[in-house]
């Protein structure tokens, strides 16, 4: 007899594409590193800009997850959580002043 298989997930479609987009991605650039070929070259810029933003979005979901569960464990008087919000919004705060992370206390945030 043979075990039973898993039943399909919803979930288990997005986790395939992201892994193809990667290794798409990957194999492009590998490619583009040995062969010079324009055609390439453009589809790697293409796949690589959409990968960064879909990273950049997964990080600012990721980010607003982390601050939405810790702030609900700070009403619940976690002072780890506390301390982990207050930092950042410290590190919030320092990106967002006007000279970023390349002077200012974003610089000396970053330094020390």
């Amino acid at each position: 007899m043979s075990a039973p298989s898993p039943p399909s997930s919803p979930w288990r479609l997005p986790k395939i594409l992201a892994l193809l987009l990667a290794f798409g991605a990957g194999a492009l650039v590998f490619g583009n590193y040995f062969w010079e070929i324009p055609l390439l070259a453009e589809a790697t810029q293409f796949l690589l800009k959409i990968v960064v933003l879909l990273s950049g979005a997964a990080l600012l979901l990721a980010t607003f997850n982390l601050a939405g569960r810790h702030a609900v464990r700070v009403r619940q008087k976690d002072v780890g959580s506390f301390l982990l919000l207050l930092g950042f919004f410290v590190a919030l705060g320092a990106g967002l002043a006007p000279a970023g992370f390349r002077g200012g206390p974003g610089r000396w945030l970053y330094q020390w």
